[in-house]
């Protein structure tokens, strides 16, 4: 996968530098505000999304222009959503090449909540719950899915095929299509690619940002909500520091969880300065 070079953020004093990942159908400009708000001699870079490839291969697009901008780092490293996981397999990455990272800071990114010894058609079907609520196909009257042939399918057919049967019975309406495509289309494909992600081990600082108000624009059961630390607790060591911020998982980069996130960002960065 091809190197992406990052947006300039903020242009600060200090030798550590700070990198943002984007969330799905996001990019740079979104950390703007974020960026605006840490302390003057953060030096504060975003990157745009990378389309495409597993976790792993978007970090590894990435890490050419870190290189470049800051070879052997030190580096921090922080992501809203799916720029959470993104930020995480960087400093993997790094570790793994000898590089310095100095901290890694999650914004209310959750991890799936898989089992193993489902089988495929039972995961398709928890997969597009959130679907069938929002479609209103979950109450009384439930929609009927071909469960054995989706799960066979790539996550883009698979959404196609959902939205027809739900459409051939009745479910689909202009309200549901109008959500779907305003962001939830691309947000479903995107995360499709954390399905059976395993991280690279990152040994060092983690800080994650969790929101109060765990719930998503529609009812999703495929993430980790309801746990403390998103699901991260089964890969940080030493375990993360949970801060707990006002707001929803799609107001992390608003007021007031803004200047929260910046405060324990400056603080930290203070520190290594």
């Amino acid at each position: 996968m091809s190197a992406v070079q990052p947006m300039m953020l903020r242009r600060g004093t200090a030798a550590v530098r700070m990198f943002l990942f984007p969330a799905i159908g996001s990019g740079a400009a979104a950390y703007g505000p974020l960026a605006a708000a840490l302390p003057a001699d953060v030096t504060a870079y975003g990157f745009d999304e990378l389309p495409g490839g597993t976790v792993a291969e978007r970090a590894a697009g990435y890490l050419a222009a870190l290189r470049q901008l800051a070879s052997g780092g030190p580096y921090v490293l922080a992501g809203w959503s799916f720029g959470g996981f993104l930020a995480w397999e960087v400093a993997a990455q790094l570790q793994r090449e000898g590089a310095r990272v100095e901290l890694v800071a999650v914004i209310d990114s959750a991890w799936l909540n898989e089992d193993g010894g489902r089988l495929p058609m039972v995961s398709v079907a928890q997969d597009f719950g959130w679907l069938l609520s929002l479609a209103g196909a979950d109450g009384e009257r439930r929609a009927t899915l071909p469960y054995r042939r989706l799960a066979g399918m790539a996550p883009a057919a698979q959404l196609e095929l959902v939205v027809r049967a739900l459409d051939e019975q009745g479910f689909w309406n202009p309200e549901a299509a109008a959500k779907l495509d305003g962001g939830l289309r691309e947000f479903f494909v995107g995360t499709s690619a954390l399905r059976g992600h395993r991280p690279g081990p990152y040994r060092g600082p983690f800080l994650l940002f969790r929101a109060t108000d765990q719930r998503l624009v529609v009812a999703d059961a495929r993430f980790r909500l309801s746990e403390p630390a998103l699901g991260w607790q089964r890969y940080a060591d030493p375990p993360p520091t949970v801060v707990p911020l006002p707001g929803s998982h799609f107001t992390m980069l608003s007021e007031p969880s803004l200047s929260i996130i910046a405060r324990h960002l400056g603080e930290r960065i203070g520190a290594l300065v």
